[in-house]
């Protein structure tokens, strides 16, 4: 019976330090993400005033992706780990599953996601753009509607 209590106790430990060290990540990571937002904020403001054509991910999320993932509103984390092809922790820290306020911007390099977003629907609304199988980062340009739907335009300029 000891034995039990203490592989019951080891096991709560673990769970513990890695819950923690995810928390951390979670927190280190928190500045990176508001630096995110507020570029794809000005983005967004180019575009509505002409500056640019389309809201363009790669010219202004500047660190390595090679994928954008969009999930919509309500998606529990087991279908967004299906989504990104494997158990991905960030999405038990977000409000995605239970929240149609905001759409989650997933970055991904290779196999491993690099950085994410939880992006308010009222400021874009990329809820009309989920795609199962992502956007490589060349064809990551929408513009946006009158109502604030993002559209997909696809690859660079000609």
């Amino acid at each position: 019976m000891l034995k039990f209590a203490r592989g019951c106790l080891v096991g709560l430990a673990v769970q513990a330090i890695i819950g923690a060290v995810a928390s951390i990540n979670f927190e280190k990571d928190k500045k990176h993400r508001q630096l995110l937002a507020d570029r794809l904020a000005m983005a967004i403001s180019e575009y509505e005033n002409g500056a640019v054509s389309a809201v363009d991910f790669a010219s202004f999320a500047t660190f390595e992706w090679d994928t954008l993932f969009v999930i919509g509103p309500y998606t529990p984390p087991a279908r967004i780990d299906a989504t990104l092809g494997g158990f991905w922790l960030g999405s038990r820290l977000t409000s995605i599953d239970s929240s149609d306020r905001i759409a989650l911007l997933v970055f991904k390099k290779d196999d491993n996601v690099v950085q994410y977003l939880e992006y308010p629907r009222n400021l874009a609304d990329f809820a009309a753009v989920v795609r199962e199988s992502g956007y490589a980062r060349e064809e990551s340009r929408f513009i946006i509607e009158q109502d604030g739907d993002m559209i997909w335009v696809g690859g660079e300029e000609n």
